[in-house]
């Protein structure tokens, strides 16, 4: 016979001396989400009753998972007590995933909360207080995590008196100003200061840290290649000078080993050095996927160059886990498209929102993620496949339908978005050789450096921290003002390339950066020219083929 019994009947019939053995400690952690942190509450609970177990739940990863390894091997290797129960672990929320090894931490210290019952007031106490990320090694100690700096920032707007993190992930998480960082070593060291039985030093950026750190850049600015020794095309030295000065993207189109690639890598030494604003958003960005190899602090502006054969998933950002792209990791800095022509089309078309907007939005079925991509594009390409249509250097052998096909991945969207567009020349380059014998008439890049660092400063004064490829229709016409004989030279350039009003607008903003460059309040006739030609290259070569 079944005999069915309600629960409130079995309640009823359980002896009252029943006691099940509970313990729970709450702490608090973040996991990155983005290039941002969300909070997560991590929740033990400790059963000694039953047989042992050890039991992650709240949509862990693999990663966080393993967490049940290496928080026991931690613990005892480092002569503390693992206890011999059914331990349930949850991370909440549980709506979101959980992907990383950060958690190591304030899972094991909500173990040895319930080991130390003594001590367990004073235990939360602290889990009210701070905040604990760090991956746990098997013999106790602490390995760095990334998106340090996020978590920081979420301790602080979470209202946490500070943050208990690796010791390598210090200096980062100290850039987030106005909590305590205290970083640790090992699981032993965390122990004992819950345990009012050691201290934890807070860590504080010196006073002159960013003056050092400006230091230890400038001596790196100097090893890039020098424009002095590069001879030849001295209007593609300008555009590359205007691109730097201004945040304007460039193109250079050319036959073989003409210096496109020595071009595009001297203007990385051109860029003004990293504000400590720029920094602390670049190593968030670079954090989160430890893509330093290091836990440090990013200290000067990048310059990403990805192989022709990336993806649109590369370039942008996306994949499974949403991972920041390459124009993402551009941010501040230059992204250097070599061989661009051999890009396919999609990945180049890919870059438009981007170029446009400063940013771009991941989408994916959980969660959208908006990262910042604000950066400097150069392009260089060959002006068909075999490289030589156009330079009379030699014959080009590519078929008329070929050169198109190539030209094509070019879409006039992509191109009406390049502000500058040269083409550099080997005829120019013999030039340069010739007169090597004679008193070097190219400019240093130490000087071409200080008109753009100065062309920038009175960009910023003027636009609140803002470059002139970012201008607004309404401040091109409060500050790109001309006289009536520019404006109807500009009309008739516009008739006669049948150039776009964005084209439009993005000869303006060249022709202000020129006259940035050169010191002048308003825009001259020889600025407006100037960003005409670097401008209409596309045309010509359209209509030679």
């Amino acid at each position: 016979m079944i005999v069915r019994r309600s629960y409130a009947s079995f309640a009823l019939s359980t002896p009252s001396f029943y006691n099940p053995a509970v313990a729970t400690s709450k702490i608090f952690s973040a996991c990155p989400f983005g290039i941002e942190a969300r909070l997560v509450t991590v929740e033990v609970d400790l059963r000694r009753r039953g047989l042992p177990a050890f039991i992650i739940v709240g949509l862990p990863d693999q990663a966080t998972r393993e967490a049940r390894e290496r928080v026991a091997s931690a613990i005892r290797n480092g002569g503390l007590e693992f206890p011999s129960a059914k331990i349930t672990v949850n991370l909440a929320p549980a709506h979101f995933k959980k992907e990383g090894t950060e958690l190591d931490l304030p899972i094991a210290c909500g173990i040895l909360a319930q080991s130390e019952p003594v001590n367990a007031e004073r235990w939360e106490n602290i889990f009210s207080r701070f905040l604990f990320v760090g991956e746990l090694s098997l013999d106790g100690a602490l390995r760095g995590v990334r998106g340090t700096l996020a978590m920081a920032s979420a301790a602080r707007s979470g209202g946490f008196q500070g943050l208990i993190c690796p010791w390598v992930n210090r200096e980062e998480a100290a850039l987030v100003e106005g909590i305590e960082v205290l970083p640790c070593r090992n699981l032993n060291e965390v122990s004992d200061w819950a345990a009012g039985r050691g201290e934890l030093e807070p860590y504080r950026l010196a006073d002159d840290y960013w003056q050092r750190r400006l230091q230890e850049e400038a001596p790196q600015q100097g090893a890039a290649v020098d424009f002095a020794e590069i001879q030849g095309n001295a209007l593609a030295k300008k555009a590359l000078e205007v691109a730097a000065a201004g945040g304007h993207h460039a193109l250079l189109i050319g036959p073989p080993g003409v210096g496109k690639t020595l071009l595009a890598r001297a203007t990385q030494a051109l860029l003004p050095p990293l504000t400590p604003e720029e920094s602390s958003e670049l190593t968030r960005i670079y954090s989160i996927g430890a893509y330093t190899g290091t836990f440090a602090v990013v200290g000067r502006r990048p310059f990403r160059n990805p192989h022709h054969t990336a993806s649109d998933i590369a370039l942008i950002g996306g994949g499974p886990q949403a991972v920041p792209g390459e124009i993402t990791l551009a941010h501040r800095g230059v992204l250097f498209l070599d061989e661009m022509g051999e890009f396919s089309r999609p990945v180049l078309e890919a870059l438009r929102q981007p170029l446009e907007d400063g940013q771009v939005t991941v989408s994916r079925a959980a969660a959208k993620f908006r990262y910042p991509a604000r950066f400097l594009l150069i392009g260089a390409a060959n002006p068909c496949p075999c490289g030589y249509f156009g330079s009379g250097e030699k014959e080009c052998r590519c078929p008329p339908g070929q050169v198109l096909r190539y030209r094509q991945k070019f879409s006039g969207p992509i191109m009406d978005r390049m502000d500058v567009q040269v083409q550099v020349s080997a005829q120019e380059f013999r030039k340069g050789v010739a007169a090597a014998t004679a008193p070097p008439q190219a400019e240093a890049t130490a000087l071409i450096r200080e008109r753009v660092w100065s062309a920038r400063a009175a960009q910023q004064r003027r636009l609140s921290g803002r470059l002139n490829s970012e201008m607004t229709l309404q401040e091109i016409k409060t500050y790109c003002k001309m006289a009536k004989s520019e404006e109807d030279f500009l009309r008739r350039v516009m008739e006669h390339h049948r150039l776009s009003p964005r084209a439009y607008h993005k000869i303006l903003k060249v022709a202000r950066t020129l006259a940035d460059l050169a010191g002048r309040e308003m825009i001259s006739a020889s600025d407006l020219s100037l960003a005409v030609e670097m401008r209409c290259l596309e045309r010509a070569l359209a209509a030679a083929v």
